[in-house]
């Protein structure tokens, strides 16, 4: 929480700091995630690995498990699930474990040997509608509001830090006035989140045969195309259409459910 003058606070805050006493900072509390993260080590370590790998399945139930590697040589790894609504993810994270030893059993033989070296539990904001994110002298940007992802959560931190800065040097600190933060933010990401949480939310819906289909079907497809956000949202969604069209209907669905 940092205060730039006075009469305004401007806080920037993780999903896991209890901060703000008095406004509903996303629209549900059931956003966050629950997140068991573990580092792990492997005696001989699995060498360089050239991707990050995600689960997309009942096993990361709604979001994802992944398998992050430390990189530069180093056996250290890291592994994570989350899985929604912010729970007890230990059954979860316990069959990644099971299957990300089976994966990797013929690159590693030692794999049962594998150490976990610690875990971190927290909550994880994907695709969070916020709630109110600003109030009388008080401009909230962050996790805490569902602005993960590093690119996003700097540009919400720069349209942030701007209104605050001219609102300060306006003497106008009101609601009111700081508002425009969060009008300029949904001019530029509301539909971007909306569109992501509807597309979490289908293949929430979706059992594992189904999203292996699904990727089947999209597998060596082109699904990133040039213009504005509704061009390449329209484009994605006739390269979906023609792979599985129930997929594009459950989308709408969602988009409308809001």
């Amino acid at each position: 929480m940092n205060i730039i003058c006075k009469n305004i606070w401007l806080a920037a805050v993780g999903n896991s700091d209890k901060v703000l006493i008095g406004i509903q900072i996303t629209k549900s509390g059931t956003d966050i995630m629950g997140l068991d993260k573990a580092y792990f080590k492997i005696e001989p370590d699995l060498g360089e690995e050239m991707f990050f790998q995600c689960r997309i399945c009942s096993m990361a139930s709604g979001w994802k498990a992944s398998f992050s590697p430390a990189g530069g040589g180093r056996s250290g790894q890291t592994g994570r699930l989350c899985s929604r609504p912010w729970k007890n993810v230990q059954p979860f994270f316990r069959n990644f474990l099971k299957l990300f030893k089976a994966y990797k059993a013929s690159q590693c033989r030692d794999i049962e040997k594998m150490k976990i070296l610690s875990v971190r539990r927290s909550g994880d904001p994907i695709c969070v509608l916020p709630g109110e994110i600003v109030a009388d002298s008080l401009l909230v940007a962050g996790g805490a509001v569902g602005q993960s992802g590093l690119a996003y959560s700097m540009r919400a931190g720069t349209i942030c830090s701007s209104v605050a800065g001219e609102a300060a040097m306006a003497g106008n600190v009101s609601c009111q006035a700081l508002s425009r933060y969060e009008k300029l933010w949904k001019i530029e990401f509301y539909w971007q989140y909306r569109m992501g949480r509807a597309s979490l939310q289908t293949l929430s819906m979706m059992k594992d045969i189904e999203i292996d289909r699904l990727v089947h079907g999209l597998s060596g497809k082109r699904l990133i195309s040039e213009g504005s956000f509704a061009q390449k949202a329209a484009y994605a969604a006739g390269v979906v259409l023609l792979s599985r069209p129930k997929t594009l209907l459950d989308l709408a669905m969602n988009l409308m459910r809001g």
